[in-house]
């Protein structure tokens, strides 16, 4: 779920570098975004280190685009979380391709490499302005994000201003909802107050990828990486995957 990443600086997305192995048969839906041009209504933010993507991360999607009437979803692989120690394991472009494999059947949801494009690291505000910059006028943009985070989110840069520019949608796991009147301390009654009716609740329950990176390097297929997924990360030796055999 959403952190507060230094995300990488953004070019135009055009100018993002993308491998031949992007590409799909004509006819079918192409969940790799090249461009925000086209992008109207109500567009959801969703960042994560996605390493590896798995069914709580496009349910998680799912569960505020369905609550929220979001037009349509976009993952935004990133590069660091400044509040955790270490980086993705997966390369940025092993991690946009799970992705697309996980989303190719989803035609609300994409996947962007924009974050990419350069080496200098940004903050989630610098994004979401680049978005707002980027997308049609007539576009709104929400903003994605486990509700656990709203406990950090005012170590946020900037994070008085992000609510100005993309509606935010904290989604509840199953069996936690954060402590309202707590987070009035850290943030304020004003922002909380707009929070709490925002949220939605998701069904499934936690999934930690450092389990499933533990468990794929120990030989094992876990359900919750979709097949296409488990597949390509058996093909290219990602998590240790085959070492173990």
């Amino acid at each position: 779920m959403m952190r507060d990443p230094r995300i990488n600086e953004v070019r135009k997305p055009s100018a993002v570098p993308v491998a031949g192995s992007f590409a799909s048969p004509p006819g079918e839906h192409e969940p790799l975004l090249l461009t925000l041009g086209d992008l109207h209504g109500k567009i959801g933010i969703y960042g994560g280190s996605f390493d590896p993507p798995h069914i709580a991360h496009h349910a998680c999607a799912q569960t505020a685009r369905a609550g929220r009437g979001l037009d349509t979803v976009i993952f935004m692989p990133t590069a660091a979380n400044p509040f955790k120690p270490g980086g993705p394991v997966a390369s940025q472009h092993d991690r946009i391709e799970m992705l697309r494999l996980m989303l190719r059947e989803d035609k609300a949801m994409c996947v962007s490499p924009a974050q990419f494009a350069t080496g200098r690291e940004r903050y989630t505000i610098d994004l979401l302005e680049y978005l707002r910059s980027a997308v049609p006028a007539d576009a709104r943009l929400h903003l994605i994000l486990g509700s656990d985070l709203l406990a950090e989110f005012h170590r946020w840069k900037r994070f008085r201003e992000v609510p100005s520019i993309a509606q935010i949608i904290p989604v509840n796991r199953a069996g936690f909802e954060p402590d309202w009147r707590a987070l009035e301390l850290t943030l304020d009654a004003e922002l909380v107050a707009a929070l709490q009716p925002a949220a939605v609740n998701l069904a499934a329950g936690d999934i930690r990828s450092r389990e499933l990176r533990q468990r794929i390097a120990a030989g094992e297929r876990p359900v919750e990486v979709p097949v296409a997924v488990m597949d390509y990360i058996e093909r290219q030796g990602l998590y240790g995957a085959g070492s173990s055999r």
